[in-house]
């Protein structure tokens, strides 16, 4: 299964980016009270366990406020896709199959 990091601050969630190099990040932003981030982390667990090759950064907003504001997650789930620290794209929302989409259009 794919390596998970739970960041606590954007010095945290920059560094698992950067420490990531050129392997796939997929950065989650949930809250555990949101019934739609519930639903997304059975499919996100479901994609460590076939591509586990990424690394996978979570982020709870309860932790993570000021990453949420410097980085504009307005809604929640989010995912973000990085390689060598460039995002590569974003879906809102517990679209599992978009999240996955996503993942497999940058595996290298």
């Amino acid at each position: 299964m794919a390596k998970i990091i739970e960041v606590n601050d954007d010095s945290d969630y920059m560094g698992a980016i950067a420490n990531a190099g050129d392997s796939l990040v997929v950065a989650e932003f949930y809250a555990t009270w949101t019934a739609p981030s519930v639903a997304i982390s059975e499919e996100l667990t479901k994609l460590r366990e076939d591509f586990p090759e990424v690394v996978h950064i979570r982020c709870n907003l309860a932790n993570c406020v000021p990453v949420f504001n410097k980085y504009s997650v307005n809604i929640i789930p989010c995912v973000k896709v990085f390689r060598n620290g460039e995002e590569l794209g974003e879906i809102k929302g517990a679209k599992a199959r978009e999240i996955r989409d996503l993942v497999e259009a940058n595996l290298l």
